[in-house]
């Protein structure tokens, strides 16, 4: 089912400028794993504003909580937010 995500939402990764072969030549394992490094940087804002338009939000908790168990240790990406990108509430 991930793989099937992955392929439906290649487009989008390749519109915000993660395309494979590009996150090859600048080091990474795929374009997968590029987004998850650049997360917070413009390119990934331009992702995940888009995705909606090609998945369901249930497709999307998939496809990030299976992205984040492939490239890093956590277990899901709500783990990995906590971590990365804590919300401070005042």
């Amino acid at each position: 089912m991930l793989n099937n995500l992955k392929s439906m939402a290649y487009k989008i990764l390749v519109i915000s400028g993660f395309e494979h072969p590009k996150a090859k030549r600048e080091g990474y394992k795929n374009g997968w794993d590029m987004l998850i490094d650049r997360h917070d940087d413009n390119a990934a804002a331009i992702f995940y504003m888009l995705i909606g338009s090609v998945l369901s939000p249930k497709q999307v908790k998939v496809l990030f909580d299976g992205i984040i168990q492939e490239y890093t240790e956590y277990p899901n990406f709500e783990a990995y937010l906590d971590v990365v990108a804590p919300i401070k509430i005042k």
